[in-house]
């Protein structure tokens, strides 16, 4: 039986290179993430790399990442790697959401909820700490943009990793699985 594409948004922080090293948040760590010690993601090629593979083993046709378009962070450079992807012959799409700025300052976060709203199999969140000049909430705390999109994922029912540079690597890294729901259910 064939699957449908594999949905998978990404979200994260604009102030991201390639050789950033991802913890994924203590808390409320999925059970689906606790299987294969082999797959333990520390970058987000090796995120991407490692979902794209379980996605082809549970059955689906392929993976489209829909993402935000910012040209710096995580956005590029999720969007890099799936040009690599497709180049090299991998079942790769992307779907991309810029924010239209002319809107003004919430345009980011208009933006997340309509990249939201198609639906998704699960969303990552990688997300560093607020870099934003001026805020006045409490240290430490996540990038505006990259918490919001993973809380309007999570208020759609989409299962969310986050991945947070300022929480402390955990002793034993937590490994990559598919949620099991999402064997079931095609969102594409």
């Amino acid at each position: 039986m064939t699957a449908g594409v594999f949905r998978l948004v990404l979200t994260g922080s604009r102030n991201v290179d390639a050789d950033t090293l991802w913890a994924p948040s203590t808390e409320d760590v999925p059970e689906f993430l606790m299987a294969d010690a082999d797959l333990v993601p520390r970058t987000v090629d090796e995120l991407l790399d490692g979902t794209a593979r379980l996605v082809a083993q549970a059955g689906f046709r392929g993976l489209l990442l829909a993402h935000g378009a910012c040209p710096r962070g995580v956005d590029a450079l999720g969007d890099r790697w799936a040009r690599r992807r497709k180049a090299a012959g991998w079942p790769v799409d992307v779907d991309r959401f810029p924010a239209d700025w002319a809107d003004g300052k919430a345009a980011g976060f208009a933006r997340n909820r309509t990249l939201v709203k198609p639906g998704a199999h699960l969303c990552y969140a990688l997300i560093a700490e607020c870099a934003k000049r001026g805020c006045t909430k409490a240290r430490p705390h996540g990038s505006h943009g990259a918490t919001d999109c993973a809380r309007v994922a999570e208020g759609a029912d989409i299962p969310v990793q986050r991945f947070e540079v300022y929480t402390p690597v955990l002793a034993a890294p937590v490994p990559l699985t598919l949620p099991e729901h999402s064997k079931e259910t095609n969102h594409a």
